[in-house]
């Protein structure tokens, strides 16, 4: 592999001299005249028009010099029309570089050298390959060059082009593929993954172990995937998991003693939310302790927020805890558990506590315990909750403070047996999706489709959870969802184990019934569940494109020329997760290629545009 510092825009102006200066010819092949000749010796077998531009010398020679083009005969046309690999996503490592060179020319054989190029976002070249080919008049040939080792992930762009010295038809020479080079293969179903740490006393997550995720790095000031862990298990132990590295880290543990001087683990009822970079934390275990772990502070990182309001009971069992974002407001909604109905909502900014609409009873006439949970929408307009051992379910609105009820959970799956949610019950939320383990010593594992209004396609039974160390999931169980590297379910099994596994999202989870629409839409890409595409395409002066956001947030829609340089900025501010369409007319612009990107905070994902 050949590395050289050139931009794509310096590689089309070359492009663009080949096709205007064509080619000198030789010392004294011009005659004073300029007059039109055969010319067989440089591949044209045909009539030749010559343009004197001077008087040329050499050692012991003199003539005039100039350039030739062709008059009639047999005509030279190559290029490259399809650029098969690399794929629109691809990961770290080895990437296979194949396009196809076409003639359109009328001689029988043209020979021509085809090249290969990959640059970065800047965009700079760091890969360029060339071989030669020959190519049967009307034929096509495809050449794989040798690969490219990818080590950065991110946007790229590939070039390849055909260059032929008799070519006088140069607009189909080249052709652009925009590329996205990932971290790892996306991962699809259960895999194991790490261990959780045993820690100094050895010791596996039991009642209490709780999960949460976040995006942050403190220390690159960059977005990855992390999970946060508290083992539970009546110890005080705090883990972050790497999930692009499958590694265990621990962190300051949460304290023992807060201020009321007494000592308190983490046991049965707590629970953990991320909040602005920051985890917040219920120690349960019959406390109203409401913890901060900020990542970025250089003082201690554990600190003692305004207590969980005390109402009936204090934070015993089946607590759960989910982040909404209002405008410039971030909360964390709170089911209290414990015996109760109790729900609240903490301020993050100015951590103050709010009484909200109780939990609801249902049917069953019972309060919230042991394996009743709790979860949000990403557009933080709807949380979901389900209640333990009569797996009822319910939907809250933040806007109205109004719950509402939805169907059950269904007791009975593929094994035949009525299983209640228990003890390790967990919710998790993506993309229109609740996803549910009733833990309560089984493997089952479900997920519900809600629409756009908070209603139900209905349950669905998922693969079950793996045996791993041989238990099913019980007290200690937690399900949360992350976004990075790409979307996935993250749980521990609890139950006196170290068990942690991966769900990765497929196609169907992560883009629900949008995805036989992008699909039908033609040119599509995607990253992470974030969808961008255009129909027609190409196309000469209207489309529309369309893109589908997973979760909430700033967004950018930018259009860039093949050079890098921005063309113009079509959409940009905050959105809700959603799909939107945007009728475009590109009257405006000139015939080419264009590159469309759409930029997330999550992620960022590109789409080629042609307009013919």
């Amino acid at each position: 592999m050949t590395k050289r510092t050139i931009t794509l825009a310096s590689v089309l102006l070359v492009l663009c001299s080949v096709a205007l200066a064509q080619y000198t010819i030789p010392l004294g092949s011009i005659n004073s005249g300029g007059a039109s000749g055969t010319c067989t010796g440089y591949g044209l077998n045909a009539t030749v028009g010559q343009t004197v531009q001077g008087m040329g010398t050499a050692t012991g020679y003199a003539g005039y010099w100039g350039f030739w083009y062709c008059v009639g005969g047999k005509s030279h046309d190559v290029g490259v029309d399809l650029i098969s690999s690399p794929a629109d996503t691809v990961y770290l490592g080895a990437v296979t570089l194949t396009s196809r060179a076409k003639a359109y020319g009328e001689v029988a054989k043209d020979t021509c050298y085809v090249h290969f190029m990959v640059f970065d976002s800047i965009p700079v070249g760091i890969y360029h390959e060339s071989a030669q080919v020959i190519i049967d008049s009307g034929g096509a040939v495809t050449h794989t060059f040798p690969s490219w080792t990818a080590t950065v992930s991110g946007n790229y762009t590939a070039l390849s082009y055909a260059l032929d010295q008799y070519d006088n038809r140069r607009l189909n020479d080249s052709l652009l593929k925009p590329f996205f080079v990932g971290l790892t293969p996306p991962e699809t179903g259960w895999t194991r993954k790490a261990d959780v740490p045993g820690g100094s006393k050895n010791k596996a997550m039991k009642d209490g172990g709780c999960l949460a995720y976040d995006e942050h790095d403190s220390t690159t000031d960059a977005a990855f995937g992390y999970v946060y862990a508290l083992k539970g298990n009546g110890r005080y132990e705090f883990y972050r998991y790497n999930i692009a590295a499958n590694v265990w880290v621990a962190k300051e543990s949460i304290p023992a003693i807060g201020r009321l001087g007494k000592k308190k683990a983490v046991k049965k009822g707590a629970t953990m939310a991320t909040a602005l970079s920051k985890q917040y934390a219920a120690k349960g275990n019959g406390t109203v302790e409401w913890w901060c772990y900020n990542p970025d502070t250089t003082d201690y990182p554990w600190k003692q927020m305004t207590d969980v309001p005390a109402g009936a009971k204090a934070c015993k069992e089946g607590c759960g805890a989910a982040t909404v974002t209002a405008g410039d407001s971030t909360y964390i909604f709170f089911l209290k558990g414990s015996g109760t109905q109790e729900f609240y909502r903490y301020n993050v900014g100015t951590g103050v506590w709010a009484t909200k609409a109780p939990a609801p009873l249902g049917t069953s006439g019972k309060a919230y315990k042991n394996g009743s949970a709790l979860c949000a929408s990403e557009d933080g307009k709807t949380l979901y909750a389900v209640k333990n051992a009569y797996n009822e379910f319910y939907a809250y609105m933040p806007d109205s403070d109004k719950w509402f009820t939805k169907t059950p959970l269904p007791l009975t799956g593929s094994s035949g047996k009525k299983k209640k949610v228990g003890a390790g019950g967990a919710l998790a939320y993506h993309n229109s999706i609740v996803y549910a383990i009733k833990a309560n010593n089984t493997s089952e594992f479900w997920k519900y489709k809600c629409d756009t209004f908070g209603g139900a396609i209905g349950w669905k039974q998922m693969p079950s959870v793996p045996s791993g160390s041989g238990k099913n999931v019980k007290a200690g169980g937690a399900l949360a969802y992350g976004a990075r590297p790409y979307p996935s379910l993250f749980l521990t099994k609890g139950n006196n184990t170290f068990d942690f596994f991966k769900y990765g999202l497929s196609s169907d989870d992560v883009f629900g019934a949008d995805v036989a629409t992008a699909n039908q839409m033609g040119h599509s890409t995607a990253l992470g569940g974030y969808t961008l595409s255009a129909a027609p395409n190409p196309f000469t002066k209207t489309t529309t494109i369309r893109f589908t956001l997973p979760a909430a947030g700033k967004v950018s829609l930018k259009l860039y020329d093949v050079t890098g340089s921005l063309v113009t900025v079509m959409a940009t501010g905050h959105r809700d997760a959603g799909t939107y369409t945007l009728p475009t007319t590109a009257t405006s612009l000139a015939k080419g290629i264009y590159v469309l990107k759409l930029e997330t905070s999550n992620g960022n994902t590109t789409q080629k545009l042609i307009i013919e």
